[in-house]
């Protein structure tokens, strides 16, 4: 994996966005001030490809800026020879994704979500994080202790990077199955004891009492039968009974209901003799009435002639008015049509001279546009050249002031400075002593926990000898070494769990104590930083001052007389501005004012052409304003004299045709007059007994409208009576009609009474006889089932004796079934007793091959072995052929060529030397830790960060290690690129290709 580009934003100190280009280097350095963000770098790449960082882990919202609400990086790579592009934000659901650059030149999506793009960046590099983080960033920290510390120390290391506690977990599994499988075999044991049907010749007993049992179901199924026939029986015989005595009572039902129809019949003709006597007289009240409907409906009419008549004389004198109104409005509108056609032709001249005086304001008009158009070009000119001057202007004075805030600050941060680095050389004195201190305390912590890890050791390895012991008997062969045992001396077990809780505890003390120890160290590495860092702070104050005083003198001005020279600036600028301004107002006044004239012009109807009137002209020209207003004047009068001329025009029309429509109207109703005239002469010549006035045929009216009233009365109580007459006569019908029905259901209802008592005594003679059978057979007595309710009572009994044999039967089978499982779940059973028993054995023996100083031992050896084989190949090419590691039983030793192959620990080398050397062994475990931990084959790696190391190396040492990086980032050679990350400025110094992280009040930003 090579790095190409890192973009990041809201990440750690880098609030603004931040990007790196890594494309083309070689050996380059990220240098910057402690806490400015060198190492947020590191993490921002390592959360794009894996989304944990190890500072934090997944927590990763810690990162997050302080006062921001996300983060978000970008991370370009090149892996297997394409290029590859790795996006994540937080928090967030999406925006996670990883792309590839397509021949195309597009990039291509690959996965969107976070956990497929962690597995897809896992698969493409070849290394998961844990790895990445142990090979392509290097913890030198760590390789210095597993190079130079103890044997323990070293295997601890060892374990932690290849995960090894895999296997002691493994073989500490191992021991649980063991224990659980065996467990799980003696809790078989019990379940096979507890199934007791399982039993030899339980099965054949439940048979035989299954036999018995149906035997007896079939004895008491048949007696079932036989009591339910005499039930059937019984039942009949109880049913004959009662319909003996239902036939009697309907029989004598039927005899008073005979009695009651013939009583019903007389009393209905007796209703219809009455009716028949109304009917009657109504009859002749109705003859005696002498009421003459026919001249009733002459009358009527008559009289609505006469009304019709006066309504059509009012008519006649409401269209005589309705005539005069017309005619007299028809000549009113006539006078004012003629005065609206005179209007219109004085307004149509009116127009005529107004669109004349337009057509010459257009045309002035079009002289004064062209003008202000001139004399706004000419100011748009010389405002350009007044601004071009007033930005000079401002320029000088920008630099001016810039240069003048520059001597002002230079002079507090001086002071600072000197504060400042008098400060540190304070805190590099306090924690060096609290160092001396520290160490003293972590030496004493590991010698306490190398005492309490042997002990538990020891501790350990009796326990496993006590515990195999326990399980073997002299003449079985050893699990070990496969001998066979002799004489067993058993001892007491050690109390494993109080040497375990002293270790752990002396493990804490020592982890506590490295912590302090390291936090100590950093605060003294970090102190130590500090003072140089204040030294080179203050001679850089020092250095921009003498660049400072020459950058002013470049600008014509001095630190005494800067201020001097930056007022006369600001003065020269102020008066450029102002000429530019009134420049830009007098061509924004012009243009405003032709924009204005070409609105006015927009608005010339399309008729209008605009026309200059010359030298000589014959009066004084309108402004186009006043043309426009005078000309729409015009315009609006003429439109509306025509409109006005047209309308009386049209109204006058439909005056005259409503005159027309009046007299029709008039004449109409005159001659409807007339002929209602002659209908009403004609009915009084047709009717002599009319009345000659209205007030006569008034109440002749009035007498004849109340006996038509009574005589229609007189016929609604005719017809009710006939409907009352007809009603009568149906029912006195119908009730001779139910009197003869009931006569023939009376005689049908004897006989059926005759039929069933006959019936009733054959049943009860059957019950009687069958009842007699069954007690002779010995079922019952006799005397004890007399009824329907004995017999029931009987089968009931019967019935719950077989149900009862029935479950017992369904009882005896589920037995039998249940047996016959068991007999199955022991076999089962039996089986996963052995299988668990072998279980037992193999985990125990598995836990044994697992223990640390078998298995583990085998492959940490196996492991230090390779390691220090390809370590001393790498250091052979870093220090130019000097220096071999090689591995003396478990501690590293080098041979110093150049000193007569000289073999000596790796404890006497310089610091450089030491550097050197776990630098090989970094990148010796960096390429074979796949291979070693089974995560893959070997990968070669393409590029490495060092994030620490450097500054405790003194100047010697310091050059030594950068010859050895320089010799590993040799394009001839390798050409892997290798980032360094430090402080120390004399390793920035000396590596051309820097990258520097500057923090700011908001922001760090990132240069080079």
């Amino acid at each position: 994996m090579k790095p190409l580009r890192l973009e990041l934003r809201g990440f750690t100190a880098f609030r603004d966005t931040a990007v790196v280009d890594f494309e083309g280097r070689r050996l380059f350095v990220i240098t910057g001030a402690t806490g400015a963000g060198k190492s947020s770098l590191l993490d921002a790449m390592i959360w794009a490809l894996y989304g944990q960082v190890p500072r934090v882990g997944t927590a990763t919202r810690q990162l997050i800026t302080h006062g921001e609400s996300a983060m978000s990086v970008r991370f370009d790579f090149e892996a297997r020879g394409r290029r590859y592009r790795v996006s994540r934000k937080a928090p967030a659901t999406t925006g996670t994704r990883l792309e590839v650059l397509s021949d195309d030149g597009e990039w291509s999506p690959l996965a969107d979500r976070s956990r497929e793009v962690t597995a897809q960046v896992t698969q493409l590099l070849g290394l998961d994080y844990a790895t990445f983080t142990k090979t392509v960033v290097l913890p030198q920290g760590a390789f210095d202790s597993f190079l130079r510390g103890d044997e323990r120390e070293r295997r601890a290391i060892l374990t932690r990077l290849l995960g090894l506690d895999t296997y002691e977990a493994a073989g500490r599994a191992a021991r649980a199955r063991a224990g659980a499988a065996k467990k799980l075999a003696e809790s078989r044991t019990e379940q096979l004891a507890r199934l007791t049907l399982a039993a030899p010749g339980a099965i054949e007993q439940i048979e035989r009492d299954r036999a018995t049992l149906t035997a007896s179901i079939e004895g008491v199924e048949s007696r079932r039968e036989r009591i339910a026939d005499l039930g059937r029986l019984a039942r009949a015989a109880d049913e004959g009974a009662k319909a003996q005595a239902a036939a009697r009572v309907a029989a004598e039902a039927a005899e008073a209901a005979l009695a009651t129809a013939t009583t019903a019949e007389a009393s209905a003709s007796a209703a219809v003799t009455a009716a028949e006597q109304a009917v009657a007289a109504l009859a002749k009240e109705r003859a005696a009435l002498g009421y003459d409907a026919e001249q009733h409906a002459r009358l009527r009419d008559l009289a609505a002639l006469l009304t019709h008549r006066d309504e059509t004389q009012r008519n006649v004198d409401a269209a005589r008015q309705e005539l005069a109104t017309v005619e007299a409005r028809e000549q009113s509108t006539a006078a004012t049509a003629a005065r609206h056609e005179h209007e219109a032709e004085r307004a149509t001249g009116a127009l005529a001279q107004a669109t004349s005086a337009l057509v010459d304001a257009a045309g002035d008009a079009v002289e004064e546009q062209q003008r202000l158009a001139a004399a706004a070009k000419q100011a748009t000119s010389e405002g350009e050249a007044a601004a071009q001057e007033a930005t000079t202007q401002q320029q000088r004075v920008r630099n001016l002031e810039t240069l003048a805030g520059r001597a002002d600050a230079l002079a507090g941060e001086r002071a600072e400075a000197e504060q400042t680095l008098a400060d540190a050389r304070e805190r590099a004195t306090e924690a060096q002593t609290a160092l001396a201190e520290a160490t003293a305390a972590m030496t004493a912590a590991e010698q306490s926990a190398t005492t309490e890890r042997e002990a538990l050791d020891r501790a350990r390895m009796v326990d496993a000898a006590t515990t195999l012991k326990r399980d073997l008997q002299p003449g079985d062969r050893c699990p070990i070494c496969g001998e066979p045992v002799g004489e067993l001396v058993h001892d007491d077990a050690p109390d494993l769990d109080a040497a375990e809780r002293a270790a752990a505890e002396a493990s804490r003390t020592l982890d506590e104590a490295r912590a302090t120890h390291g936090g100590r160290a950093g605060v003294a590495v970090a102190a130590a930083s500090a003072l140089t860092h204040g030294e080179e702070t203050l001679a850089a104050v020092v250095e921009r001052s003498a660049t400072l005083e020459a950058e002013l003198k470049a600008a014509g001005a001095s630190v005494a007389d800067a201020g001097t020279v930056l007022e006369s600036a600001r003065s020269e600028a102020e008066a450029a501005e102002a000429r530019a301004l009134a420049s830009r107002e007098a061509a924004e006044t012009a243009r405003g004012a032709a924009e204005e004239v070409s609105l006015l012009l927009a608005r010339l109807p399309a008729e209008v052409e605009p026309r200059a009137r010359g030298k000589h002209r014959k009066s004084a020209p309108l402004p186009l304003p006043e043309a426009l207003a005078l000309r729409e004047s015009a315009s609006s009068e003429a439109r509306a004299a025509g409109e006005a001329a047209l309308r009386a025009t049209e109204q006058l029309k439909g005056f005259a045709h409503s005159v027309e429509q009046a007299r029709g109207a008039h004449e109409r109703s005159i001659l409807a007059l007339a002929a209602l005239d002659e209908r009403v002469a004609a009915s009084e010549g047709a009717d002599d007994d009319a009345p000659v006035d209205a007030g006569a045929l008034s109440e002749t009216l009035a007498d004849l409208d109340r006996r038509a009233e009574r005589a229609g009365q007189l016929v609604t109580e005719a017809q009710e009576g006939a409907r009352a007459l007809a009603e009568a006569t149906a029912r006195r019908d119908e009730r001779r009609t139910q009197r003869e029905r009931l006569a023939v259901e009376e005689s049908e209802r004897a006989s059926a009474l005759a039929t069933v008592e006959e019936s009733a005594a054959q049943g009860a003679a059957a019950f009687d006889g069958s009842r007699a059978e069954l007690a002779a057979n010995g079922l019952f007595a006799a005397e004890d089932v007399p009824d329907v309710a004995a017999v029931e009572a009987l089968f009931r009994a019967t019935a719950d004796e077989a149900q009862r044999a029935a479950q017992a039967l369904g009882g005896l089978d589920e037995r039998l079934e249940r047996a016959r499982s068991e007999v199955a779940e022991a076999e089962r059973t039996k089986h996963e007793i052995d299988k668990q028993e072998r279980a037992a054995a193999v985990a125990a023996s598995l836990a044994q091959e697992l223990h640390g100083d078998r298995f583990i031992a085998y492959v940490q050896e196996e492991a230090l072995r390779v390691l220090a084989a390809d370590a001393s190949a790498r250091l052979g090419q870093l220090t130019s052929g000097r220096y071999r590691l090689v591995l003396e039983g478990s501690e590293f030793a080098v041979i110093d060529h150049q000193n007569g192959d000289e073999r000596r620990s790796v404890k006497t080398l310089s610091g450089g030397e030491t550097f050197l050397t776990s630098l090989a062994l970094s990148l010796a475990l960096s390429e074979r830790l796949p291979e070693l931990a089974g995560t893959g084959g070997a990968i070669s790696l393409e590029s490495l960060f060092l994030d620490e190391g450097f500054g405790s190396l003194d100047a010697q040492a310091l050059d030594v290690a950068i010859e050895g990086l320089e010799a590993l980032a040799d394009p001839t050679a390798e050409g892997r690129m290798i980032g360094v990350i430090s402080h120390v400025p004399q390793l920035a110094e000396r590596l051309e290709d820097r990258i520097e992280v500057v923090a700011g009040e908001e922001t760090s930003t990132v240069l080079g």
